[in-house]
């Protein structure tokens, strides 16, 4: 599947719009205030923010942040892109560090109700950590 990053910027923040209207990612991605988070994105330099698109067609998006060499990361996908292998195919991205980013490690937090995406980031090699509250903790160390 060859899918497309495309970083934020001030031309095409309305993409948010299309991403926070959906349903499935309102339910695990927290945005209370879509301005400041968006000025957050765009002005952070350890922050990258990029939209997701296949065949031309907004399909999501990946949010990391990098401290002392770990990548600490989201990803949206909008809920009629799901299970179609967009999420694995990112995660292979990831891995094989397409966006050279200068880390060792990758740290996600998953929801545990949020089953589909416990089971792609296992699939992914992704170690389970610990689990504090209702987070579950992944860590894959870059090879």
């Amino acid at each position: 599947m060859k899918i497309q990053y495309i970083d934020l910027n001030a031309n095409n923040k309305t993409y948010f719009d299309i991403l926070k209207s959906d349903q499935s990612i309102n339910r695990y991605i927290h945005v209370d205030d879509i301005k400041i988070y968006v000025d957050y994105l765009l002005k952070t330099p350890n922050v990258k923010y990029k939209f997701i698109f296949h065949n031309g067609v907004l399909i999501g998006a990946l949010h990391i942040e990098t401290a002392e060499k770990v990548g600490t990361f989201s990803i949206e996908i909008l809920s009629k892109f799901q299970q179609q292998g967009i999420g694995y195919q990112l995660l292979t991205d990831l891995k094989q560090n397409k966006f050279e980013l200068d880390i060792n490690a990758y740290i996600v937090y998953i929801e545990s109700d949020n089953v589909n995406s416990i089971k792609l980031f296992e699939k992914s090699e992704f170690i389970l950590d610990g689990i504090q509250d209702n987070l579950r903790k992944y860590v894959y160390i870059m090879r």
